[in-house]
């Protein structure tokens, strides 16, 4: 009986190491998710940035246009 209870015991013992170590490895892969997860989140604000840049530059060039046919009217003078 005595040795029953200690082998259960042990047996426990090893089952909540092997769940600890489990947990370890589920909190690494969330960490390591989370990580992937900014690098993409860096990476598409990066991409929006350069595609309003890019909005914004097409957007002035009609004005660019205009302001170098005005300067050249004022040298032409």
């Amino acid at each position: 009986m005595i040795n029953d209870i200690s082998g259960f015991e042990i047996l426990l013992v090893n089952l909540r190491n092997e769940l600890k170590k489990i947990f370890i490895e589920i909190d690494d892969l969330k960490l390591g998710m989370k990580s992937r997860f900014l690098s993409v989140q860096t990476t598409l604000r990066r991409i929006l940035s350069v595609q309003v840049e890019k909005d914004l530059s097409q957007q002035q060039q009609p004005l660019v246009g205009w302001l170098e046919r005005q300067l050249e009217k004022i040298l032409n003078l």
